[in-house]
């Protein structure tokens, strides 16, 4: 199963929901969006490890990206992070002024 793109969203009551959208390797034309607050997950509060990455904010129009995860859709606006391993994965400016600080 590929993830080809996170969007999070609020329910209506407020509360923030990553809904994801998934693609099979054997259906190629089908794809679905899950829910994922509907799969009632058992979440545990973690923090971040502090690391260092590298991010720029991306201008232009949308693109796709080869994450470790499968491909994610950049957006302009929203950072493009360079991972510890290389990687790269976009995130929405929302979610990095939260979870990311200037060094």
């Amino acid at each position: 199963m590929w993830i080809i793109s996170r969007r999070r969203t609020r329910d209506r009551k407020g509360i923030a929901v990553d809904k994801f959208l998934c693609m099979s390797d054997d259906e190629k034309k089908s794809v679905v969006t899950q829910d994922v607050d509907a799969l009632n997950l058992d979440f545990k509060w973690v923090r971040k490890m502090p690391v260092v990455v590298a991010a720029v904010i991306y201008r232009g129009e949308g693109i796709w990206i080869q994450t470790l995860e499968g491909p994610l859709f950049a957006e302009d606006g929203c950072y493009i992070i360079r991972g510890i391993e290389g990687e790269y994965y976009p995130i929405s400016a929302e979610i990095f002024a939260k979870t990311y600080t200037d060094v």
